[in-house]
């Protein structure tokens, strides 16, 4: 962008980049909590270390090889807030079909459909950010960075307190319905 188009934008507000940050924080939540919840699934479910590892390897192997046609979806389709919405709803809704498993296949499924929603997001709200603050880039996409290191960091606490009182069935549930 030349210096005489930048200086023509009408100023910006940060609540955008306070509200992509926050998005990017609830697809870093689910599977944060995730790793607080795994010994007490496993434990229910019998499963070894082995098949515990297998489903965090799943998880993000799906994330992976999403990437490279989640990136190609968003700019074939361009309406990045909707794509923002539809990644935040595969990973909040395989999450929730969690708490309805008892099988580690059905767990598996579920998990990578997280690993791909999480992913989605970033091919998204990335350009975004640097598009509506083309002078500010490194500092909206600092604040999107941290809103998903604030989501990593806070998940585990109020999944563990809530672990207090509640099983991981009902967490998984409680951790959904608290964000929507």
């Amino acid at each position: 962008m030349s210096t005489t188009a930048a200086t023509v934008l009408p100023p910006r507000t940060f609540r955008d980049v306070w509200l992509i940050s926050a998005g990017h924080g609830l697809t870093h939540w689910y599977p944060a909590t995730f790793y607080v919840l795994l010994p007490l699934i496993g434990k229910e479910l019998g499963l070894s270390y082995t098949q515990i590892g297998f489903l965090m390897s799943a998880q993000h192997i799906a994330g992976a090889l999403s990437n490279l046609p989640g990136g190609m979806v968003v700019d074939a389709i361009g309406k990045k807030g909707y794509l923002m919405a539809a990644s935040l709803f595969w990973v909040g809704f395989p999450y929730a079909l969690m708490s309805l498993t008892h099988s580690m296949w059905m767990l598996v499924v579920c998990v990578m459909l997280v690993g791909i929603g999480n992913n989605l997001w970033h091919p998204a709200a990335i350009p975004t950010l640097a598009h509506q603050y083309p002078q500010r880039k490194g500092l909206v996409l600092s604040f999107h960075g941290m809103g998903g290191n604030v989501g990593e960091a806070l998940a585990p606490l109020a999944a563990g307190a809530l672990l207090a009182w509640f099983s991981w069935r009902e967490v998984v549930v409680s951790t959904l319905c608290r964000d929507w």
